[in-house]
């Protein structure tokens, strides 16, 4: 039983963990699906100045909840966890803007790191 117990602690703090690290610093979070095409994120390795993450939401539905995702792909940007701007995908599940209006707010961020 305290095998049972321990497995579980171990697994919730693992899942805080995980939750905290996808926010550090300035970084950049796709929260997608598997029914979602790719070619959304075919420019996604051409952003910098930023962590990049990719959230399946199908595999990661505690962290849908917590940052309260309502439609796929979702894009959200945080610096260091404050969530700084968020970009949702339209009815067709497309999203409206690019990796260079992306990369825009990333570098207004590392800006103003030095102002």
């Amino acid at each position: 039983m305290k095998k049972i117990g321990t497995t579980i602690l171990l697994f919730l703090l693992c899942l805080n963990v995980f939750s905290q690290e996808y926010k550090d610093e300035i970084s950049i979070v796709c929260f997608t699906a598997s029914f979602v095409k790719s070619s959304e994120l075919k420019d996604w390795k051409k952003l910098f100045d930023a962590n990049k993450h990719i959230i399946d939401i199908e595999k990661n539905i505690n962290i849908m909840v917590e940052e309260d995702i309502e439609v796929v792909p979702t894009i959200k940007l945080f610096n260091n966890g404050a969530e700084v701007k968020v970009w949702k995908a339209n009815i067709m599940l497309e999203l409206e803007v690019t990796c260079k209006e992306i990369q825009e707010e990333i570098d207004e961020l590392v800006a103003s790191k030095y102002n």
